[in-house]
């Protein structure tokens, strides 16, 4: 049997092959985002010293400005590298397979308290009480995916102590936050079920390496998640929900953001000269002319009100449904007049004729001769049209009502 190509594949619409360099959208001339320039201002800020006014003496740069503000935290949520995390990682657990010994894990053990767990409680302390879709978010992830890794991760932690004199963990930070669930007895609790099947120094060191790095990818998808979210809470950062957030914003970053709105404008006009270049290429260099407007159509049913047998629509009677994408009203008109009246369907009868077009013979001689004849099989008709069968079984509800006629010959 030969497969029609189109039968499992029914290839892409015109709508789906527009090519990306017809949209202009995608090539802005400036594309930043509101991320975008907040994190751009977080990186100058080093770069930018402020003095004092008299005796030009240097107090500090800019970095002060930004630093407790939630909408630059957002924007450098959004800047996350997720692939150094990794790489760095990966790096330290090499390290501790060529040379397992105290210091390797004490590398491996920091930057994954410090660079990894803690930015994550810092984040969750930052956006406390703000009333943030982010809020609701970290709280989310740490108390569904974070909450058994950090308690298996001190466990993993206090055995390193015991075993290669590591510096103990200052949970100072996170232990005292009831979002991640550590009980104070438990962050002195040791990880030692595997340990006894260690007979040496570098076999305990490695089973840890081990340890380590079945937590490590739950806390780098919480990242991977935080930054994938944080773009969608800068917008209400700038006016936050909770009164006492919005004292927050100082006079200084008020101006900055009232400066990025009005800037915003700027981009929008900008960015509207790639679809003025494509029109000018389009209608002035290659001469095509846009379609005219077609009006939509709409099939509309009338009825009858008491008193009245019968009521006429003129042409052009105006019909309002409902406002389009620009809050307006959209308005349709009949294309004829029509008198209205109590006329109804009484019956639905369909009638079908089944013809025949060809015929073949096979002759003794092995040829097929081929009659071309044209005549009717025969009449069918469905008494109910409206009805499965044709006659009294009603369609099933969500069935494709195909019909069935009801089949008998015309005598």
């Amino acid at each position: 049997m030969i497969v029609h190509p189109f039968q499992y594949e029914p290839g892409i619409s015109q709508r789906n092959r527009l090519l990306p360099a017809l949209d202009a959208a995608s090539a802005p001339i400036d594309g930043r985002k509101l991320a975008d320039l907040l994190h751009y201002f977080v990186q100058m800020a080093p770069q930018i010293n402020y003095y004092q006014y008299k005796d030009a003496y240097l107090i500090n740069d800019w970095q002060p400005f930004f630093r407790n503000s939630l909408p630059f935290l957002l924007a450098q949520l959004t800047k996350t590298n997720i692939s150094q995390l990794k790489d760095n990682f990966e790096g330290y657990v090499k390290q501790v397979h060529e040379r397992p010994a105290k210091d390797t894990l004490q590398l491996l053990i920091n930057f994954l308290y410090d660079d990894v767990i803690v930015p994550i409680a810092q984040w969750q302390v930052a956006f406390q009480g703000t009333g943030l879709p982010m809020e609701r978010s970290i709280e989310a992830i740490i108390q569904q995916k974070l909450r058994t890794p950090l308690s298996r991760f001190i466990q993993f932690t206090n055995g390193a102590v015991k075993w290669f004199c590591v510096r103990p963990l200052d949970l100072s930070q996170i232990k005292n936050e009831e979002i991640w669930g550590i009980d104070p007895l438990f962050a002195y609790l040791e990880w030692n079920e595997s340990f006894h099947y260690a007979a040496t120094s570098r076999e305990k060191a490695l089973l840890l390496l081990q340890a380590y790095q079945s937590i490590f990818q739950p806390f780098l998808d919480a990242i991977a998640a935080v930054a994938t979210l944080a773009p969608d809470s800068i917008s209400e950062s700038l006016q936050p929900l909770n009164e006492a957030y919005k004292k927050n914003h100082t006079p200084h970053l008020g101006l900055l953001f009232a400066f990025l709105y009005l800037f915003s404008h700027v981009q929008q006009q900008l960015n509207g000269f790639t679809q003025k270049h494509l029109d000018f290429f389009f209608q002035q260099v290659l001469k095509l002319v846009p379609k005219p407007l077609t009006p939509d159509k709409a099939h509309v049913m009338f009825e009858v009100q008491q008193p009245f047998q019968q009521y006429l629509l003129p042409k052009g009677t105006a019909l309002r449904d409902g406002k389009d994408s620009l809050k307006t009203d959209v308005i349709f008109r009949l294309e004829d007049e029509i008198v209205v009246d109590n006329a109804a369907i009484s019956s639905l009868l369909t009638l079908y004729v089944n013809p025949v077009i060809a015929f073949k013979r096979t002759m003794a001689d092995g040829n097929q001769l081929c009659y071309k004849r044209n005549f009717i099989e025969g009449l069918y008709i469905a008494t109910k049209a409206n009805m499965a069968d044709g006659v009294d079984k009603p369609f099933q509800e969500n069935y494709a009502k195909e019909l069935v006629y009801r089949r008998f010959p015309l005598q």
